[in-house]
């Protein structure tokens, strides 16, 4: 599992950047393609030219002058269309070929992530069809080393709720919620009890001690692992003198 988070952990990072990306290609696409719609302009220019040269007189003088120059009468209209076409952007927006194409990949590291952990148990269902008997110890092994620990666990987390009584911090909150319980004591009672022991959450099985100032809460598995003895209730000093062993006090298990 530890690599299974490592590996999902590095795939949020590609998962971002490919959010990011696509992010970023849709603000450019939307940008440019408002650009391209709003920013055209056409011009359109029309002009008339026109060169006439009157000649008067009836002499044979101005007739042949009128002549001469006649050819340099002209009349010309000029019309010219144009715009800004050519200079505008045409964005093109992702394909969805090109989504499909980026996403799947993605898609199908993440469950490779998952399909590793399944893979890795295979292996000891292989060892255990291939050698049986060798299958067998390593369950009395497992079995045997559970007990052992949960054995062990309860003695450890005796002694630590005993030291934690014995400094007074069995019931202080921890965390976030310790230190806004000591900056807004007031607040203290809508914070969520958990158990003394092992701080898990409430559940249907928990037991609240019923003695007056106390309401420590310990789950079902915890309190009957400390033999239904609560050590918040009582100073210390009151039920394990100093250099005896609590499992031969008088008030431990009432």
């Amino acid at each position: 599992m530890k690599t299974l988070i490592l590996e999902l952990i590095q795939y949020v990072a590609i998962i971002l950047v490919i959010l990011a990306l696509f992010t970023l290609d849709w603000l450019l696409f939307t940008m440019l393609d408002i650009i391209g719609r709003h920013s055209f302009v056409e011009y359109s220019f029309v002009e008339s030219h026109h060169l006439e040269i009157d000649v008067g007189g009836t002499s044979m003088l101005a007739n042949l002058i009128r002549r001469a120059v006649s050819a340099f009468n002209t009349t010309m209209d000029v019309k010219i269309e144009s715009n800004n076409l050519h200079c505008l952007p045409v964005p093109h927006k992702m394909t969805k070929q090109s989504i499909i194409l980026t996403v799947v990949p993605v898609i199908g590291m993440i469950s490779f992530c998952f399909l590793q952990v399944y893979s890795y148990r295979l292996r000891r269902v292989i060892a255990g069809l291939c050698f049986p008997k060798r299958e067998k110890k390593r369950v009395l092994f497992l079995y045997n080393e559970h007990l052992r620990k949960r054995i062990s666990y309860a003695e450890t987390q005796r002694k630590k709720i005993l030291i934690q009584a014995r400094n007074k911090q069995l019931w202080q909150l921890r965390g976030v919620a310790g230190v806004v319980h000591r900056l807004l004591p007031c607040v203290g009672r809508f914070v969520r009890k958990r158990c003394v022991v092992c701080s898990e959450g409430p559940t249907d099985t928990s037991y609240y001690c019923p003695n007056v100032g106390c309401g420590a809460m310990y789950c079902h598995l915890c309190w009957s692992d400390i033999r239904k003895f609560c050590f918040h209730c009582l100073p210390f000093e009151e039920f394990v003198s100093e250099g005896s062993d609590v499992e031969n006090s008088p008030n431990y298990g009432q």
